[in-house]
């Protein structure tokens, strides 16, 4: 859940998508079933049209 916060931080605060879409890729592959693998994903797929 901390990688997807923190690219959550990432793309709102900062504006850092590069940065963003590193930790929602950690969040990913670090936990692919949990909850916040599912958020990561989709802002993921948010991020390429």
């Amino acid at each position: 859940m901390m990688y997807h916060k923190i690219g959550k931080v990432y793309d709102e605060l900062s504006d850092n998508k590069e940065k963003a879409k590193e930790f929602w890729q950690k969040a990913v592959s670090t936990a692919p079933d949990s909850e916040a693998a599912q958020l990561a994903g989709d802002k993921l797929a948010s991020l390429n049209p």
